[in-house]
């Protein structure tokens, strides 16, 4: 079935007060089939370290579990994660990262991630036909169509910042094909740059923008659950 668009919803990580959680790598865990992440020191406590329901994390330290999750629910000594997760021994020593996003706010359309790569031609003399390498896969970029809006609680404003001051920021996209109490959406997770921010105006016409994000990392896709 085709996934509608309407409800999507592309957001920026983001940089209020209390939206970053993180783990010291002292912070010994154990990572369940169940879905769970338990720590190991008794002392050490996920709500104080920052962690909150909904935020998006990632593993450093772990080989098995390189993608990026989503967090159900967050308690002291243990939090639940929407995808599955591989199980470690107990006792793994790893490093949490963790995030809210905000959306950005008043989008009527967009465009991208548009990826590539590029096709290398390696035909030599002794070649019968075109021979051909793939290269490094190029994740493109996105376009956002929006209706200007400069309120600090939409982030259109934020990320006209971030294109000014060159800041590196993270985003993620929702789809609308899934999603409950107990669920989520597909989504996509990337790094990007903000490249451009125009706007445009017109008679009997609200202003418009055009804001072109840059992406500089793999886009990890986030299967719906």
């Amino acid at each position: 079935m085709a996934i509608e668009s309407q409800g999507v919803q592309i957001r920026r990580i983001s940089t209020a007060a209390g939206s970053t959680g993180l783990t010291s790598n002292s912070s010994v865990i154990s990572l369940t089939t169940a879905r769970q992440i338990i720590r190991g020191d008794v002392a050490g406590d996920f709500t104080s370290d920052g962690f909150t329901t909904a935020m998006r994390i990632r593993f450093a330290g772990s080989t098995d579990n390189t993608a990026v999750y989503t967090l159900s629910s967050v308690a002291a000594t243990a939090m639940a994660v929407y995808e599955p997760l591989v199980a470690m021994s107990s006792g793994t020593t790893v490093t949490i990262e963790g995030h809210l996003f905000t959306a950005i706010g008043e989008i009527t359309g967009f465009n991208g991630p548009s990826g590539s790569v590029a096709i290398i031609d390696v035909t030599n003399l002794g070649s019968t036909a075109k021979e051909k390498l793939v290269g490094i896969r190029d994740e493109g970029n996105i376009t956002l169509d929006v209706n200007l809006n400069t309120s600090a609680g939409q982030y259109q404003m934020a990320l006209k910042d971030d294109r000014a001051s060159r800041t590196l920021r993270t985003y993620d996209i929702k789809l609308t094909d899934n999603g409950t109490s107990t669920s989520q959406p597909s989504a996509l997770y990337f790094d990007g740059y903000v490249t451009g921010f125009s706007i445009t105006g017109s008679v009997d016409n609200a202003i418009k923008g055009s804001i072109a994000i840059e992406l500089t990392s793999a886009v990890h896709w986030i299967a719906k659950v």
